[in-house]
């Protein structure tokens, strides 16, 4: 069922649901200020059909790494994608052999390690922005809620909008960075702990402008996309991260798929009775797989074979025709 042409609008509606990407096309970006704070005139023509081709390029992804049986981490250290010339174009990748028309190609991205791998594609990137700004809050509370299967932490009352703290703190210094900002946010003892596990992963992308485009690096004033997991592990930028999230965090990763999976195939959110069935779903595709490398196809198996959904209400839709052509 997954290999045919019907499974488009369950990989389309899963993947805008799980990763949100059905958003990047409502998200306010004023792309007209960017290209005056980034010195970068083609910003101005940052367009809705720009943000269509981001989403299609992670489902298109998605949908590559399921039918053709590959590891689900792959999700996040391909170096490959899916693009066509304009995307290409505005990714600025030189090294590839470019795509033809508005067709999406499988592209080689080995020479350009900063894309290839959901969290270096543009539909994340413009997703987890502010209209005018970078937000590594965003891009790190977009991991660990998506990727990782961390609930988001409970808002602190009477805590000034971070939004609030970065105005205040670049009006005391025209030249503080975002990273230098949060860390003046982060001293109040009710903002650390949560700012402690959202922000080095964000700052890892804060390469990528909330276009999508890649900031190139300013000798003067480089960004710094360093970083530690609150499990110890280190890394330099997204690429190291990447790698780190699919090798030491995989378990987490199949379970966050899981649960979007299920949330998706039942129609409602993930409940405490659940986790049984997450936990068995993981751990069958890990034993298939042979302890390592569990593939999305045998996750989606897992989920259309469980009591909650055989148990659901089916609606007859694409997912739910899995079941019976299992």
């Amino acid at each position: 069922m997954l290999t045919d042409d019907k499974s488009k609008r369950f990989f389309k509606n899963f993947t805008g649901q799980w990763l949100q990407t059905n958003n990047t096309l409502s998200v306010n970006i004023a792309h007209r200020t960017l290209a005056r704070i980034y010195k970068n005139e083609k910003l101005r023509d940052f367009y809705g059909q720009h943000r269509r081709w981001m989403q299609d390029e992670t489902t298109h992804l998605v949908a590559y790494v399921t039918r053709e049986n590959r590891p689900a981490t792959e999700l996040l250290t391909a170096d490959y994608s899916f693009l066509n010339k304009r995307l290409a174009e505005w990714y600025d990748l030189k090294h590839i052999k470019k795509p033809k028309g508005n067709k999406f190609e499988k592209v080689d991205l080995k020479k350009h390690p900063e894309r290839g791998g959901i969290l270096k594609h543009g539909s994340i990137h413009v997703l987890t922005a502010n209209p005018t700004q970078t937000s590594p809050v965003k891009r790190g509370l977009f991991v660990l809620e998506n990727i990782l299967a961390v609930p988001p932490p409970g808002a602190v009352p009477d805590v000034p909008s971070l939004e609030e703290a970065l105005g205040e703190a670049k009006k005391q210094n025209k030249n503080i960075t975002v990273r230098e900002a949060l860390a003046l946010h982060s001293k109040d003892k009710s903002c650390a702990s949560c700012h402690a596990r959202m922000d080095p992963i964000g700052f890892a992308m804060e390469v990528y402008s909330p276009a999508g485009h890649f900031i190139k690096a300013d000798p003067k004033r480089p960004i710094d996309t360093s970083g530690e997991l609150g499990s110890g592990e280190k890394f330099q930028d997204i690429h190291e991260l990447s790698l780190i999230l699919a090798d030491k965090k995989e378990h987490e990763f199949l379970t966050a798929i899981t649960e979007k999976l299920i949330t998706f195939g039942v129609g409602r959110g993930i409940e405490y009775f659940d986790a049984p069935t997450v936990e068995q779903i993981v751990a069958d595709a890990v034993k298939k797989s042979g302890g390592k490398n569990a593939t999305l196809k045998d996750l989606i198996h897992g989920v259309v074979q469980s009591a909650p959904f055989q148990k659901r209400r089916g609606d007859g839709g694409i997912f739910s025709s899995a079941s019976s052509n299992h």
